[in-house]
């Protein structure tokens, strides 16, 4: 059972910035709705307030406002027009979102659970001073510097990021093979064995949790404590981990699906 942890309202700046640099202006109700579509909020956060309609997770989006917490910090106006109001994203707000795209996307497409993404996004600290730590991100998919993404779209992954991701997936390749081969922790399908030499050392690396370091950690550290947070995938298998974004499966939950599938043939 994944513990879903409730988000709290700096953990929602990021995520709001988003939404508001992609409108251009919005308002509190569509910044909760779209918000809500991005983030998939869980546990806590879906409970009904006592005596509302809405939940937990609709008022922390309206506390953004009441307590002016994207004013404060120069990253966001809002102003009220015609009995609503709409909220604008400042160049501090889009210099900071900019810096913090990448990691935001990966939380988001990578389909990490709700606890899993708050915990993430707590570690951020935005707003709460002038300098912000700069977080270094690594990819799971490396194979290619363009990375095919949900819906059609393509993004292209940064230099620095293919390097720090292609360093981790050769490193976790080195420590989970085995007589210089490596397969399937689900199904056992070894590339090497259908393709030959084509196929020897092909695998896709899953991260149980978001893998990335903050400020000038070394890369060596980070690896090394990455590692345990890795899995050895096929393609087909690494895709059904991912595939109901309300549930990204364990490797255990896979595992028993593909042992009770291939029992009942």
């Amino acid at each position: 059972m994944v513990d879903n942890r409730p988000l709290s309202e700096p953990d929602l700046i990021l995520p709001a910035l988003f939404c508001i640099n992609n409108e251009g202006e919005i308002s509190t109700t569509l910044l909760s709705q779209q918000l809500r579509t991005l983030l998939n909020p869980q546990g806590e956060d879906k409970e009904i307030l006592s005596g509302r309609k809405d939940d937990k997770f609709s008022q922390k989006v309206r506390n953004l406002r009441s307590h002016e917490t994207l004013e404060k910090a120069g990253l966001g106006n809002y102003e009220s027009r015609s009995g609503q109001g709409y909220w604008t994203i400042t160049d501090k707000g889009k210099s900071l979102l900019e810096d913090n795209l990448p990691l935001l996307d990966y939380l988001v497409q990578q389909k990490f659970d709700y606890s899993t993404q708050q915990e993430a996004l707590s570690k951020i600290k935005i707003g709460t001073s002038s300098k912000q730590e700069e977080v270094n991100l690594f990819e799971e998919n490396v194979e290619d510097k363009t990375i095919p993404v949900a819906e059609g779209k393509v993004r292209r992954v940064s230099l620095r990021i293919y390097e720090r991701s292609a360093k981790l997936r050769d490193a976790a390749i080195k420590h989970f093979a085995v007589n210089d081969k490596i397969s399937c922790r689900v199904c056992q399908f070894d590339y090497e064995e259908v393709y030959g030499l084509h196929g020897k050392g092909f695998i896709e690396i899953h991260h149980l949790k978001p893998v990335f370091s903050y400020g000038n950690e070394g890369i060596e550290k980070t690896l090394d404590e990455a590692l345990s947070n890795l899995v050895p995938l096929c393609s087909s298998c690494h895709r059904m981990i991912h595939r109901n974004r309300d549930h990204m499966l364990s490797i255990e939950e896979l595992r028993r699906i593909f042992e009770d599938a291939k029992n009942n043939k």
